[in-house]
């Protein structure tokens, strides 16, 4: 089992900012994302999603990542937008 940690904006969706989404602009779901994440879960990897969206944009980050059948156990809001080092 594997634990995968993936950026919403620019690797599962279209990158918006915190501002866009407050606007309601709509979210474009990337080429690929949704069957890499489900082959992921199917072979039972843990999911934990990360992004800058503030935990104000909670609600609708999680209505959209539900509409478009994207699979995850955790979510970690407000980031940093700049770059993330796992070690």
């Amino acid at each position: 089992m594997k634990t995968w940690f993936v950026d919403i904006d620019g690797t599962i969706v279209e990158h918006r900012s915190n501002k866009e989404i407050g606007d309601g602009t709509q979210e474009k779901l990337l080429p690929g994302s949704k069957e890499f994440l489900q082959e992921a879960r199917q072979n039972g990897d843990q999911i934990i999603l990360t992004t800058a969206r503030l935990t104000i944009h909670k609600e609708h980050t999680e209505r959209m990542l539900n509409d478009f059948g994207i699979p995850y156990n955790e979510i970690i809001y407000n980031l940093s937008p700049y770059e993330r080092i796992l070690i």
